[in-house]
């Protein structure tokens, strides 16, 4: 069906792609699972849209860890060529955020002639927290990521860590239970004198998930691109069991690498709540966790190409 042209409005954070990203600096964890059915189960939820049987596609996580990222943007910008009061996004201006999320690399499988082939991988962030309120808007509302409003608190200019992400959560469910801001992510060096490695040959290959294992599983040739999936979606006013629009977002994911260096080793805390269960939901044990690597990268990234897999209206 066609959609209605979208009504420019004042003020309205709703900014189109492609993006920008120029001067990203990324703190990288590598985050072991101890249950990956919990993930297994949050893919089926949020990418399989119907049983295997009728779908005419099936995402499937390919790793057995969870990535877990802190980024600090000097740079996003719109590289849209659209207007507003005759003023092309590109040529707005810029906004600058502090990030964190959690990724996953999914093989997205497709029914053939001889079972279910493997077609294509792709990064899926089920959780991401942002201090930029335009982006939080955006990457919800346009391209399908989850996005939520944190309190980010980066170390100070010449030191790796601590870090510090907090967000409003609701602790525990119960109508005597008031939103409240706590801390969600801690992450600190497990010795304050500890060195970095001298050597992270094996980790080189940031971000598209070949960090170790290499040909554990299909992937693309390309180390500078890779495709994302979400899943974007709104909650119907009428009928708040259902969706009145309902897609899977595809884009292409292009990082031009600056520099890589190890960091010390890192201790990190992700606390578990009722309206936020990371902990479980990607089957990451305690909460309490020593990461299987550890380390900083400088680049450039740009995301464009945006596609719908599958829509449902």
């Amino acid at each position: 069906m066609a959609f209605p042209d979208f009504n420019e409005r004042d003020g309205d954070p709703q900014i189109p792609p492609p993006y920008s990203f120029k001067d990203v600096t990324i703190w990288s964890f590598g985050l072991e699972v101890d249950d990956s059915e919990t993930i297994n189960t949050l893919i089926d939820e949020h990418l399989n849209m119907g049983p295997k049987n009728k779908a005419k596609f099936d995402y499937q996580w390919l790793r057995w860890y969870v990535a877990m990222e802190v980024l600090t943007y000097k740079t996003m910008k719109s590289q849209s060529k659209l207007k507003v009061e005759r003023t092309e996004f590109s040529e707005m201006g810029y906004c600058y955020q502090n990030e964190l999320y959690f990724r996953l690399l999914v093989g997205r499988y497709e029914q053939g002639g001889n079972g279910w082939d493997h077609k294509d991988t792709a990064i899926f962030v089920p959780y991401i927290f942002v201090d930029n309120n335009w982006s939080v808007i955006t990457g919800r509302e346009v391209i399908g990521y989850p996005k939520v409003w944190a309190k980010i608190d980066t170390p100070t200019p010449g030191q790796d860590y601590p870090i510090t992400v907090s967000t409003d959560v609701f602790e525990k469910y119960d109508p005597g239970t008031k939103q409240a801001l706590r801390k969600l992510v801690e992450i600190d060096a497990i010795d304050a004198t500890a060195s970095a490695p001298s050597d992270i040959s094996g980790v080189m290959t940031w971000p598209w998930g070949e960090e170790v294992n290499k040909g554990f599983f299909p992937r693309n040739d390309s180390v500078k691109e890779r495709n994302t999936v979400q899943l974007k979606q709104f909650r119907d006013a009428k009928d708040g069991t259902r969706a009145c629009y309902k897609a899977l977002v595809g884009a292409r994911f292009t990082v031009t690498r600056r520099d890589l260096k190890p960091l010390a080793p890192a201790k990190i805390t992700i606390h578990p709540f009722d309206s936020l269960p990371i902990v479980k939901k990607l089957g990451l044990g305690s909460g309490k966790l020593t990461p299987v690597w550890q380390y900083k990268v400088k680049c450039d990234l740009e995301i464009d190409s945006f596609y719908n897999i599958l829509e449902q209206h």
